[in-house]
Formats: structure tokens, C-alpha cells, sequence
């Protein structure tokens, strides 16, 4: 007995693909990673140019990935930043520093001419 051919007037049973009802990935953990780093990555790489650690914006870039980028590319330039010297240890400061973090000395609104502009020519 072979098998039967179907009649013209008779519907064909639908074909179950075996293959196609398992996960085929671990939902995408690897690719994630993988995007992850490299926008740490880059927010690391723009944070160190701009004088800010590189460490620190690489983890920002990670955890959050592309507000992490957006957020280095709009945070200020530290290396432009107005300095000034504590006038206990001579240590240059940026000018928004309110106590020295070598010697503890409060430090007030210096007089303009005692204040350096690197970012300025």
C-alpha cells in the first residue's frame, strides 16, 4: 500500500517546521555586551579628551549606552577650564574648586589677574 495522492478538492494538512519553535539565541546577551563596550568605549575615549577620567565615563557608557555618549559629548571641556593656585601649597586648581584637596585650605574668589585660562590664546 503506497501512499494516497490528495484530491484536487481536498485541503493539504499544514506543515509543522520543527526547526522554528525553539530559541535559537540566548536572547541577545552577547550582541548586547558587545554594543555596550563600544559605546563605553567611545565615552571613555571623548571623557579622557575632554581632561575628565576615562574610567568613569566608560562605565557611564556601558551601564547606559547611548545617553552615556550623549551625555560626554555635551559635558564641558575640563581642560578649558579658568585655574588658579591655592595660596597655601601652590597647587593649580580649576576655579570652581572651593577647598584644596592637597592641604584643606578654603579658597575664595581669586583676584582676575591671578586667574589662568588654558583653553584661551
Amino acid at each position: 500500500m503506497g501512499r494516497r495522492q490528495p484530491d484536487a478538492l481536498e485541503p493539504e494538512a499544514p506543515r509543522v517546521d520543527v526547526r522554528s519553535t525553539g530559541p535559537t539565541r540566548k536572547n541577545g546577551y552577547v550582541e548586547y555586551l558587545v554594543i555596550a563596550f563600544f559605546f563605553g568605549l567611545g565615552s571613555g575615549i571623548i571623557g579622557r579628551g575632554k581632561g575628565s577620567s576615562f574610567f568613569i565615563w566608560f562605565l557611564i557608557g556601558m551601564v547606559v549606552p547611548l545617553l552615556g555618549l550623549i551625555a560626554v559629548i555635551l559635558y564641558r571641556v575640563d581642560k578649558d577650564e579658568p585655574e588658579r593656585q591655592c595660596p597655601n601649597c601652590h597647587k593649580a586648581l580649576k576655579l570652581y574648586v572651593q577647598v584644596c584637596p592637597r592641604c584643606g585650605t578654603d579658597l575664595y574668589l581669586p583676584d582676575p589677574a591671578a586667574v589662568r585660562h588654558p583653553g584661551v590664546r
